[in-house]
């Protein structure tokens, strides 16, 4: 049986979503009997695509970064920081498929959103309803712009708790059968009512306000700038809008993590906050692609590995530093606009 294999960003729901908007388009336009595998990625330190074999009939990656393989058939990415090296976007830059089988643009807000617009637009593929109610959604959380923190944090919307427990997920089967689920047409409000589902909800949202009591404990906000340590205890997941949540006065928000196997420092700008387009603008991305990670303008992160801990409370207090130094520039460029 003919195999796809699709590589995307794990834990995510833009990175799911993508999954199934892909199936569903390579069922209908392609080859409606194509045997599916989902293999979802994490930008783990030092992550490269040496040990993937790309070894499917065709092998596409959704929603992480470019891998300069010929076996890779489709690429669609939204990631400002998706070439880790020249060579890979001079790669990328040679393809020459017509019509395209690669795209990338880092403006969209959601890859799910970018990849049915250009299948729209080079294949004729139009989504099922269901799908483009939920490219909505995608596009508000994958740009983190909600109306209010209310939502991101207190859940009551399906579509935020389900991206909450997928980011918090440590259980494979809860990717797959949700991929599955939107594949077969099924909508949030459907899946809510499975039990499979429903009890998961349940324990995200009482986690994620347990999570609230301790973010509060420990935040820290000074100078526009809040810290959060959360590295001394292992979690499966963090919700970014909290800080902001308990503390609209912060700018920017970072916070060390530790996860089953590695720190992770989170980076983000507030999207509420009156100064978030102020000039000069902080790209968020590139300040973590500095210190070896990456992300979009607003929003990135850093790995790194579990016996890098000291490290990475360290590189979190220089990013709090460099942060507060650029709210002051920020500042300082308004005090003179109004002389």
């Amino acid at each position: 049986m003919h195999r796809v294999n699709i590589y995307f960003h794990g834990n995510c729901l833009d990175g799911a979503v993508s999954a199934a908007i892909f199936t569903l388009f390579y069922q209908e336009k392609l080859m409606a009997d194509a045997e599916f595998r989902y293999h979802p990625l994490a930008h783990t330190p030092g992550f490269t695509y040496d040990k993937i074999d790309f070894d499917g009939d065709d092998n596409v990656i959704l929603d992480f970064r470019y891998a300069p393989s010929e076996r890779v058939k489709w690429f669609f990415d939204h990631h400002a920081t998706t070439f880790t090296e020249p060579e890979h976007r001079k790669h990328f830059e040679r393809r020459t498929e017509l019509p395209p089988h690669c795209f990338w643009n880092p403006s969209a807000p959601s890859n799910a959103g970018f990849l049915a617009a250009m299948l729209k637009k080079h294949y004729g593929y139009h989504l099922p309803s269901i799908g483009e109610r939920l490219l909505v959604w995608t596009d508000m959380i994958d740009s983190a712009s909600f109306p209010s923190p209310e939502i991101p944090v207190e859940l009551v919307e399906l579509a935020p708790a389900f991206a909450s427990l997928l980011e918090g997920s440590t259980d494979p089967l809860d990717t797959e059968k949700f991929i599955a689920d939107l594949v077969a047409g099924f909508s949030f409000d459907d899946m809510s009512h499975d039990p499979y589902w429903s009890n998961r909800l349940n324990r995200v949202r009482q986690t994620n306000w347990d999570q609230v009591e301790d973010i509060k404990r420990v935040l820290k906000l000074k100078d526009n700038v809040s810290f959060v340590d959360l590295s001394h205890s292992e979690r499966s997941g963090y919700n970014k809008f909290i800080p902001y949540y308990l503390g609209p006065a912060a700018l920017y928000s970072v916070a060390v993590l530790l996860y089953r196997n590695r720190y992770k420092i989170s980076v983000g700008t507030n999207p509420w906050h009156v100064l978030k387009n102020a000039e000069p603008v902080m790209d968020i991305g590139a300040l973590c692609e500095s210190y070896g990670g990456g992300g979009h303008s607003a929003v990135g992160a850093i790995a790194m590995n579990m016996e890098e801990g000291q490290k990475a409370r360290t590189t979190a207090h220089a990013i709090v530093e460099k942060l507060q130094k650029h709210v002051e520039q920020i500042k300082h460029e308004q005090a003179k606009s109004l002389l």
